[in-house]
């Protein structure tokens, strides 16, 4: 299965999960289960193996996961069986990534990445995010890396968009206008 495949797929198991999980009201300790359990299939390579296991029946792989499971809401845990009977529990993770996004999404949350030349670049991240978040009409949360390549200056991605001020982006767009004869748009 494709990976676009696999992620429309799974944010269809997410919003229905997001939907039940709200309307009874244990959305946050769903969502908490749901990460310790996809945290806890990461580390058990056997597990992982037990529920990758073709040969292996949906009862068998539920059995192995009943300890993962155990303590978690009741919720969460049919949801479980509904993706192991249905040959769905390998979108695991991207089921918890679908969640997370429906959670965002329902809060208004735009996730991005901000990319700085410096560390010491650090003490602007205030100001653009603001800046950006006011731009996007939404409550902006960066994750910000220092990516020496981009010489000077910042790279922001956050809402399907990218914001180019970094010093090789503005090189790069020179670079195309000499060669291509292409306009330069500011970005």
């Amino acid at each position: 299965m494709r990976s676009l495949e696999r992620r429309r797929i799974a944010r269809r198991y997410a919003r229905a999960l997001v939907d039940a999980a709200v309307a009874a009201g244990v959305f946050s300790e769903v969502l908490s289960a749901l990460e310790a359990l996809v945290e806890a299939i990461r580390l058990d390579s056997q597990l992982r193996r037990a529920l990758a296991a073709r040969s292996l029946s949906p009862s068998a792989k539920e059995a192995a996961l009943a300890e993962a499971l155990s303590g978690s809401p009741e919720m969460l845990q049919g949801f479980v069986r509904l993706l192991v009977r249905e040959g769905r529990i390998e979108l695991l993770p991207e089921v918890l990534d679908a969640v997370r996004a429906e959670r965002d999404r329902r809060e208004g949350v735009v996730r991005g990445v901000l990319e700085l030349a410096r560390p010491e670049d650090q003490e602007f991240v205030p100001q653009l995010q603001a800046r950006f978040a006011s731009r996007l009409g939404s409550d902006l949360r960066l994750e910000v890396r220092h990516v020496p390549e981009i010489i000077a200056g910042f790279r922001l991605r956050a809402g399907g968009i990218l914001f180019d001020g970094s010093a090789a982006g503005q090189l790069e767009r020179v670079r195309r206008h000499l060669v291509f004869g292409e306009q330069s748009v500011k970005e």
